[in-house]
């Protein structure tokens, strides 16, 4: 045990990190079963709220204003020198 926990468990954290990312990837985007059976709209997941709102284009006046800020750290972070 002292091995495994001393010596492997170490070596292999970022291959069990990229599992987990991946699997909560995965999980993320399972809007469909959510779409499927679930009737009432008060109990849709945010990924099927968030499907809806790009499927209708609905732009409310909270997405301009993420959105702005959202462009300027994708911008700052892209600056170089």
């Amino acid at each position: 045990m002292t091995v495994f926990f001393r010596i492997v468990l170490p070596l292999s954290l970022p291959v069990l990190a990229t599992f987990t990312l991946f699997y909560g990837v995965g999980y993320w985007n399972t809007w469909y079963s959510a779409l499927l059976f679930i009737q009432n709209p008060k109990l849709f997941p945010l990924q099927l709220v968030l499907r809806r709102m790009v499927v209708q284009n609905v732009r409310p006046a909270a997405m301009e204003f993420l959105q702005k800020y959202f462009a300027k750290g994708v911008m700052i972070g892209s600056i170089k020198g």
